[in-house]
């Protein structure tokens, strides 16, 4: 596969019925990889049961690695990647649903088109529309601890300078894609 996607689980599943289903209707996520891995151990069977229907629907094949004991959302991501068999690994959290098909394909483009790049995400939207993540920065707060600021948080969804290619300091864990050596 060009891409495995890693999708950590805990507690919240009302949204994998969407995404499975938005992943059904990608030709580039047909073709790809999906780990799942659940980091709680008490929603087995929900989650068993969900993946069986839906999958079964859509007739996508789904990994679900199962963790015995809450471990945290790093450990859920190492998981999946000690898992993924790809070049090229996707964190994705379980609630980003894909607006349209063909949206990872520019970001395999933009990661290819240049080594020095360590990971490219797309931008985030809430449900109201507006933008949720268009990359981050960090900034010291007034204890001089840091900060995650996202740039054009709350803007709308066209944006100009929203809506444009560049370098930002970081880009959120919830959809960050990179190549498996980076990772590594």
């Amino acid at each position: 596969p060009p891409v495995s996607v890693v999708i950590p689980l805990y507690r919240n599943l009302r949204f994998v019925r969407h995404q499975v289903a938005a992943f059904a209707r990608d030709p580039m996520l047909r073709g790809s990889e999906i780990i799942m891995v659940l980091d709680s151990p008490e929603q087995r069977g929900e989650a068993e049961h969900l993946l069986r229907g839906i999958c079964g629907l859509t007739d996508l094949p789904v990994t679900l690695a199962l963790h015995g004991r809450n471990a945290g959302y790093a450990t859920a991501c190492n998981t999946g990647a000690s898992l993924a068999t790809a070049p090229a690994l996707l964190q994705l959290n379980s609630d980003v649903i894909p607006d349209r098909a063909g949206w990872l394909t520019p970001l395999l483009a933009r990661l290819a088109s240049d080594p020095t790049i360590g990971c490219v995400g797309p931008k985030l939207m809430f449900d109201d529309g507006s933008l949720q993540h268009a990359g981050l920065y960090f900034a010291r707060g007034p204890l001089d601890d840091w900060y995650n600021c996202h740039y054009f948080k709350g803007f709308p969804r066209y944006y100009p300078d929203a809506n444009r290619p560049r370098f930002t300091p970081g880009v959120t864990g919830a959809a960050m894609l990179m190549r498996r050596a980076a990772w590594d």
